[in-house]
């Protein structure tokens, strides 16, 4: 089943979900200034919601910090992230680095 929608910062923050695990091999682009990176996931809200997450700068950054640019190593990982406030009423996705470098990783077959 394909997994259209694109995960929010209101979503999470309205569902309290505090980690993503990574179903697909995010694809990190050659140009290092496009932030189009985009992976599929599932939340550890209580109905284990499936989206596609698109990665800010950041969140881009503290994956390949823990995992490296090899993105194979980072699917059937848990990342635990922070819905962090921007704007107004405004919400965006982050990857809460302090716990995500403490996290044991799932080595990839």
């Amino acid at each position: 089943m394909e997994i259209d929608w694109d995960l929010t910062g209101e979503f999470v923050k309205e569902n309290g979900i505090t980690q993503l695990i990574i179903l697909q091999e995010p694809i990190i682009p050659e140009n290092s200034f496009s932030s189009n990176v985009r992976t599929r996931v599932q939340c550890n809200d209580k109905n284990k919601t499936m989206a596609v997450w698109m990665l800010n700068k950041q969140s881009k950054n503290a994956l390949i910090d823990k995992f490296g640019s090899d993105t194979v190593k980072m699917v059937g990982n848990t990342i635990p992230i922070l819905a962090e406030p921007y704007g107004h009423d405004k919400f965006t996705v982050n990857v809460d680095k302090n716990e995500l470098m403490k996290k044991q990783t799932i080595l990839a077959k």
